[in-house]
């Protein structure tokens, strides 16, 4: 029961931070100053390997690592980022 618990709380948790990482990018693609030098805007101007850029979801799921890895040193954070 308590690692349940637990587990609902981490992914709500989860669930917040990527609905405010898609309400970021909302606002960076409608061109608000306030989000346009964000990590996520620019990630969004980023693209993939094979050219495409980068989906919203893709975006958010790139920022929530970046964010989980950057809980252990700089270095994973860096890592994550290159």
């Amino acid at each position: 029961p308590l690692q349940r618990a637990k587990t609902r709380a981490f992914k709500g948790a989860l669930q917040l931070y990527r609905s405010t990482a898609e309400a970021i990018l909302q606002r960076a693609a409608a061109g608000s100053s306030e989000a346009s030098g964000s990590l996520a805007a620019k990630l969004a101007k980023c693209a993939e390997s094979g050219g495409s850029a980068l989906t919203p979801s893709a975006v958010a799921d790139e920022m929530t690592g970046l964010l989980l890895a950057g809980h252990e040193t700089s270095s994973n954070t860096a890592t994550w980022a290159l």
